[in-house]
């Protein structure tokens, strides 16, 4: 995987040129098979948000079916200091969807996504769920692009990142309300032409530290379905608001220890929970990565604490994909070009698994 760090522009000029909808070629009579989202994640003092706004065409998956273009969908997660998870996703009326290529905006539903005078402006509400946000989200940090993404036979996936947002707003959930200021943030932009229950997994964590000296952390890996390879895999690690150490692929040692158990996670849409009852998952309990290249060296330990999961249902074939969202805890220490690199912070890590 290639990735450009942007450097050239104000961040405000590269987001306009870098993070507009592409949309999919098969509504103007390209290939179908197209997958798009924005997401975005804020970490407050009493509440954690994730909100993802997707459209993907669906594939045929039974003899007679057709290509259905650009579904879109709203997908919600909230989780509480107490652990507890809520939220749910909406499939959204074609006539309630306006969204441009081109452009950044969008409107989803009752979601409503724009980046003007150099903030992000989410306000978005689950018609399913008793939450809605209204937020402003300021970039504080330079964004990366990569080239492609390897997820099989089909076009590869892109991907689009601005590793720390600092948030001001209002999160609500039923009458219990949530404000945060100058909270930290990510968000990312995904996407390419690949088929759900493909020849891949992934797992992917951002990690915040909430201290004065701001760290940003993106640690992904992608192999094959089974997970018996590695197709490509890295560490990438902004100081303040720069990019200061990429690792890749062989500088990287993964570990899995234990697994989660996830007897109160909340399952999306909420037939899943009947689907695939019980409390085991294929998610490890921590989670070690150890990156060494020359002098430069970080070790990474995140221990999960509990989880929500998302069903999607396979492209082509009657299975399932289980996307893992887990709040965990990070430690981080080593030391990058001579400086010392050591703190705390908060992370959600996300798996992708066959269910």
């Amino acid at each position: 995987m290639s990735v450009a760090f942007m450097e050239h522009h104000s961040v405000a000029r590269l987001i306009e040129r870098s993070d507009f909808w592409r949309r999919s070629p098969a509504s103007a009579g390209g290939a179908p098979g197209h997958k798009e989202w924005q997401y975005f994640c804020v970490f407050g003092p009493d509440i954690d948000l994730m909100v993802n706004l997707s459209t993907m065409d669906r594939l045929p998956r039974f003899a007679g079916d057709s290509v259905r273009v650009e579904e879109a969908r709203v997908l919600v997660l909230a989780r509480t200091a107490d652990g507890c998870w809520h939220g749910d996703i909406d499939a959204c009326d074609p006539v309630t969807v306006v969204l441009e290529a081109g452009r950044v905006g969008a409107q989803l539903g009752r979601t409503a996504l724009s980046f003007s005078d150099d903030v992000y402006r989410l306000h978005t509400q689950v018609g399913s769920a008793p939450i809605a946000a209204r937020l402003e989200l300021r970039p504080a940090s330079r964004p990366a692009l990569t080239r492609s993404v390897p997820l099989g036979p089909q076009d590869p996936m892109h991907w689009f990142v601005v590793p720390r947002l600092e948030v001001t707003g209002e999160i609500s959930i039923g009458d219990a309300r949530y404000r945060l200021r100058g909270c930290p943030g990510y968000h990312d932009h995904n996407w390419g032409r690949f088929s759900w229950g493909g020849d891949f997994a992934w797992e992917w964590a951002i990690v915040l530290s909430d201290e004065a000296m701001p760290w940003s952390l993106i640690y992904y890996r992608i192999t094959d379905r089974g997970r018996h390879r590695a197709i490509s895999q890295g560490l990438l690690l902004w100081r303040r608001d720069r990019h200061c150490r990429t690792f890749r692929d062989s500088d990287l040692h993964v570990r899995g220890d234990g697994l989660l158990r996830v007897g109160r996670a909340l399952r999306v849409p909420r037939i899943m929970s009947l689907a695939i009852p019980g409390s085991a998952a294929d998610i490890p309990a921590r989670l070690e990565v150890v990156a060494r290249n020359g002098n430069d060296a970080l070790d990474i330990a995140i221990d999960m604490d509990d989880c929500a999961q998302v069903g999607l249902p396979n492209d082509g074939d009657d299975g399932m994909t289980m996307i893992s969202e887990c709040r965990g805890r990070v430690r981080v220490s080593g030391r990058v070009r001579g400086d010392l690199v050591r703190f705390d912070g908060v992370s959600i890590v996300e798996f992708n698994r066959a269910a």
